[in-house]
């Protein structure tokens, strides 16, 4: 089933322009009732926003309380809001009215990443309908699609390939960098909504339904985005959450994903999505379940996990996201099942992360970097991704002589600190620290943390050391050797330049 977004975006210019007029933004939102109550409202807590927006005229407020706060407002007040859209908004269902009071029927919120502003169109969530989460639920901006839109590499592409796109949020920066996008959702519900989100950011995208790669089965992109259903739940009849709960054994659905994506990638095409992934007994064995599903595929792979959780502490959290507001979720059949499940299968822990994957664009092996990365980092981290992207595929094509030929600069965002014990002439510690992106941090010696203060772009890497060496009295053989291996993790990770 194609359903072209341009086909329903007519009518809806009109809305787009009142929600511009209104300046129905998030950023003015939150200067509206203030951080506390945006930061309540992601815990799915209304109280202080409704507050916020009662006595005020500001169109934008009429707007929250009907989209976001599922509140019913004056049919008169609503239509003021929206003088130019109101028939859209009616003729599109986003508002339904009664007894002269108008109420939202979906979720139409303010989206921003940092660099993309817009709205996207979702169904009202718990917080709104007071009951739980309907199987069909088509969600909207939430901590996990806004994790992929930054973590999301943004080199120009001639074609994009949003896998099931939900509400199609990804759209909204996606049309910023490719010239062509494609949309597949499982759901019709899902794809309905994604129309109405693309038509009215004026975006044109192609929406298919269908299975996974079905819709698309022997195209090629140039970058493929998904926030799949990843979350790992029992498969004993429960009632599944179509947008979150992909149905295989386990942590298979991820597993699926990376071994086929590369099918759909032109050289040099990029797969970015989030992902969870069991861990059976010791936390480090997290690493050889995602090599298995690498292995094989011929495609770069770079995987950060993010957090390891104990499976109750999962289980819980994903049975809350189902329950209706005020229940407790161990009470849910699902909490129980879930923790049966991981018992049975012997799982202790789940790793959270996120996956990037290349298909290289030169005959050359492919190569594969786990990293375990809990603490913050700068975002939006698109442009640091691409960056490890390239500089490991350049790594990948040189050898250590060839790196070590090369007149390095260190990046300018990079920290030298030394730890000294008092009267000792010798530091204990020396640290580099990246003061952006990925926030590295790597432990030095005094010969790497001499030629990394000297990186200026001057001399090469060899001639550094050689330096270096002779003032510490240390081989220059080994010290190559060592450097050498060092100067690559720089390279990686965006230390040098």
């Amino acid at each position: 089933m194609r359903e072209p977004a341009e086909a329903a975006s007519g009518d809806l210019g009109a809305l787009r322009a009142d929600l511009v007029a209104a300046d129905y933004t998030a950023a003015h939102l939150e200067d509206l009732w203030g951080s506390a109550a945006a930061q309540a409202l992601g815990r799915g807590e209304p109280w202080l926003a409704r507050r916020a927006t009662e006595d005020t005229d500001d169109p934008a407020a009429t707007l929250a309380r009907l989209w976001i706060l599922g509140l019913p407002v004056v049919r008169e007040r609503a239509m003021s809001a929206l003088p130019r859209g109101w028939p859209a908004a009616l003729a599109h269902d986003l508002v339904v009215v009664e007894h002269g009071r108008a109420r939202g029927a979906v979720d139409l919120r303010p989206y921003r990443d940092g660099q993309h502003d817009g709205w996207v169109v979702a169904d009202q969530p718990p917080m709104v309908t007071g009951g739980p989460t309907p199987p069909e639920q088509v969600v909207g901006v939430g901590s996990a699609s806004q994790t992929l839109a930054s973590w999301t590499p943004r080199p120009r592409v001639q074609r994009a390939l949003d896998l099931g796109t939900g509400s199609g949020v990804q759209l909204l920066p996606l049309a910023a960098h490719s010239s062509s996008r494609v949309a597949t959702d499982i759901s019709s519900a899902a794809l309905r909504r994604a129309a109405v989100t693309a038509a009215l950011n004026d975006v044109r995208v192609d929406l298919r339904q269908g299975s996974w790669f079905e819709p698309v089965a022997g195209e090629r992109f140039g970058l493929v985005v998904s926030n799949p259903p990843f979350v790992i739940t029992p498969r004993d009849g429960e009632t599944r959450l179509t947008y979150r709960d992909g149905g295989g054994v386990g942590d298979e659905v991820v597993g699926a994903l990376i071994r086929q994506v590369g099918h759909f990638l032109v050289p040099g095409g990029v797969a970015q999505f989030l992902a969870n992934w069991e861990v059976v007994g010791d936390g480090a064995a997290w690493t050889e379940r995602v090599s298995s599903w690498v292995h094989d595929t011929g495609l770069d792979a770079l995987v950060v996990q993010r957090d390891l959780v104990d499976v109750a502490q999962y289980a819980h959290t994903w049975a809350r996201d189902a329950c209706a507001r005020g229940d407790d979720p161990q009470d849910t059949p699902g909490y129980a099942a879930s923790l049966e499940d991981f018992e049975r299968r012997g799982v202790a822990h789940v790793g959270l992360g996120i996956v990037t994957l290349q298909r290289p664009s030169e005959a050359r092996s492919p190569w594969v970097h786990l990293e375990d990365m809990r603490g913050p980092v700068q975002h939006p981290m698109g442009a640091h991704v691409l960056g490890q992207l390239r500089a490991r595929s350049w790594l990948a094509m040189h050898t250590d002589e060839e790196v070590l030929g090369v007149p390095w600069t260190v990046a300018a965002d990079v920290t030298l600190e030394t730890i000294t014990q008092p009267g000792s002439p010798d530091p204990l510690m020396i640290r580099a620290h990246q003061g952006s992106g990925f926030g590295c941090v790597r432990h030095l010696d005094a010969l790497t943390a001499g030629v990394l203060g000297a990186c200026d772009g001057e001399l090469s890497a060899r001639q550094l050391t050689v330096a270096v060496a002779a003032l510490l009295d240390e081989d220059p053989a080994q010290a190559m050797t060592d450097l050498a291996r060092e100067l690559r993790a720089w390279v990686a990770w965006g230390l040098v330049r």
